[in-house]
């Protein structure tokens, strides 16, 4: 492989990486969303991830096979991601009730 051609193949990577960008299309709700909104949408996010986090950890606690434990931390992972997303939540209601 010579030289030029390891450097047509990278241009041709950046550009196919360029039409892949180019091609997700942010809703403008988003796109000219305040900060404030746009931190009560990550703490949502986190809040949904928390709850199948628990309903992981409830179907863990309830299943046949005692001896069958898994290798997730179901019960860490929807504690932590709760504790974000109410703060996160939290400061973006703040920033919506500031202005």
């Amino acid at each position: 492989m010579s030289k030029g051609s390891h450097c047509r193949q990278a241009i041709i990577v950046r550009k196919q990486a360029v039409t892949i960008c180019a091609a997700v299309k942010l809703p403008d709700a988003i796109l000219f969303a305040s900060d404030a909104t746009r931190y009560v949408m990550v703490g949502g996010a986190l809040l949904l991830i928390s709850a199948l986090a628990m309903a992981g950890e409830r179907r863990r606690a309830k299943r046949r096979h005692v001896d069958n434990v898994g290798i997730m931390p179901w019960r860490d992972i929807a504690a932590l991601t709760m504790m974000a997303g109410l703060i996160v939540t939290v400061f973006g209601v703040m920033g919506w009730i500031r202005g």
